[in-house]
């Protein structure tokens, strides 16, 4: 392995990323279960005592920050199809999922509001009446919040009314649901962290930091652990709890979680599908 870095390194005149051994996800997930007395943990990744979830009861949010290709959409995957298998109602809004397959697989299952393209994730995140109703979503779901809110300024500004507001209801939207009663819904989101709303960041109980963030993120994100530990190869990530109980900040390698796997963990399979055991 060094010779093949070092070789890699003088030929290219780049560094190879380290990996590391992904867990079996499906020997978590059925650990995760047993376990579980509660019925909202969600598994996050492997630590090193086991599997390390999330409590994601109602009003308990989470953030997973990184840059694209760091393995946030594969975590928010996984999250995601974890609580359809718990027959909880999610609202998914996908930026791009027009023209990019990344959470195609979730279209067509039970309890399942997708919303793809601004116009459609606008209307879903604005109508907070019906995502705090008890019949509506209880898990919100954002990819890529950073660009939904940038695309969501200029959406407004080229379609509001004369008598709407100048400034656009979505962010005050997205707070009210970080702030809101104990009894709303979990918010999950993934981007880099910089276009959230200014303190939002603290109503995020959980914070998943993947490998690529930078010393400025890190003390946005975990402000009590400074400075910032080595930073995370590709396939681990840092995982920090906040808590009435104090804070917890663990190191842990996180399962790779494919579209098919997704789609069998939320129909509720605890196996690989055929598809992977070749």
């Amino acid at each position: 392995m060094m010779f093949a870095r070092t070789l890699t390194r003088r030929l290219t005149g780049r560094r190879t990323r380290p990996t590391v051994q992904a867990p079996d996800v499906w020997t978590s997930l059925d650990a995760v279960q047993r376990a579980d007395h509660t019925g909202t943990a969600v598994y996050l990744a492997h630590g090193p005592a086991g599997p390390l979830c999330q409590d994601q009861g109602p009003g308990r949010h989470l953030l997973i920050v990184g840059p694209s290709g760091s393995g946030r959409t594969g975590l928010a995957r996984l999250v995601t199809a974890q609580h359809l298998a718990a027959d909880r109602r999610v609202l998914l809004c996908d930026l791009a999922g027009d023209y990019r397959p990344d959470h195609q697989w979730a279209r067509t299952l039970p309890g399942l509001d997708y919303r793809a393209g601004i116009e459609s994730i606008h209307e879903a995140l604005t109508d907070t009446a019906l995502i705090m109703d008890a019949r509506g979503s209880r898990v919100v779901v954002i990819e890529d919040l950073d660009s939904v809110l940038v695309h969501s300024r200029y959406h407004w500004q080229a379609t509001r009314d004369a008598r709407d507001p100048v400034t656009d209801p979505l962010p005050l939207a997205l707070v009210s649901l970080l702030y809101g009663p104990r009894t709303g819904p979990a918010v999950v989101a993934t981007g880099t962290g910089r276009g959230l709303p200014t303190r939002a960041v603290d109503q995020f109980g959980t914070r998943v930091l993947t490998p690529g963030y930078g010393a400025a993120m890190w003390r946005a994100l975990v402000p009590h652990l400074d400075p910032a530990p080595a930073p995370a190869t590709l396939g681990q990530l840092y995982i920090a709890r906040y808590g009435p109980h104090g804070q917890d900040v663990q190191r842990a390698i996180t399962p790779h979680v494919s579209p098919e796997a997704a789609r069998a963990i939320a129909c509720g399979h605890l196996a690989p599908p055929a598809r992977e055991e070749s």
